[in-house]
């Protein structure tokens, strides 16, 4: 797979990070970089003036889940800090 490059592309593999993010444990590595890999995504949706209406609202969302549920929430829960 290449590297993402339009909004709709962007979405998707944002969409799979936080997909992944959720199959590591609190606290982990893999699950830290998978949310930091959906908000970058995501916020090049946002920043994007191809993107539509919509896939900024998508974007926004997806930037917010990753955020929400990111390292500061697993410390926060209990998991390792690392």
């Amino acid at each position: 797979m290449g590297i993402p490059d339009d909004p709709a592309a962007l979405l998707d593999d944002a969409r799979l990070s936080l997909l992944e993010a959720a199959e590591h444990p609190y606290g982990s590595i893999r699950r830290r970089c998978a949310h930091h890999h959906a908000a970058t995504q995501a916020s090049d949706v946002l920043a994007r003036p191809e993107s539509t209406a919509d896939q900024r609202d998508q974007a926004a969302r997806y930037l917010h889940q990753a955020l929400a549920t990111g390292p500061e929430q697993d410390e926060a829960a209990g998991g390792d800090p690392r």
